[in-house]
């Protein structure tokens, strides 16, 4: 199946905003580029929440360094 004819409106809102998923996420699930996956959200105007966003990068803390949050400088 051809990219284009994979990433219609109702499955990058599935993906991307009902089950949070990242665009590397998507990208990867589906064979395609990051790029196509941020074009066609783009074309379609699918944005997430900042609420969104926030839970996306708890997770990615928790999941890569076991914390809530991550800091770029420990020191500060």
């Amino acid at each position: 199946m051809e990219v284009k004819n994979l990433l219609t409106r109702e499955f990058l809102k599935k993906e991307y905003i009902d089950l949070n998923k990242s665009t590397s996420q998507i990208a990867e699930e589906n064979n395609c580029s990051k790029t196509s996956i941020k074009n066609y959200l783009k074309k379609y105007k699918i944005t997430k929440s900042n609420d969104k966003i926030m839970d996306s990068m708890k997770n990615t803390c928790m999941k890569k360094y076991g914390v809530e949050w991550c800091q770029q400088n420990p020191d500060t």
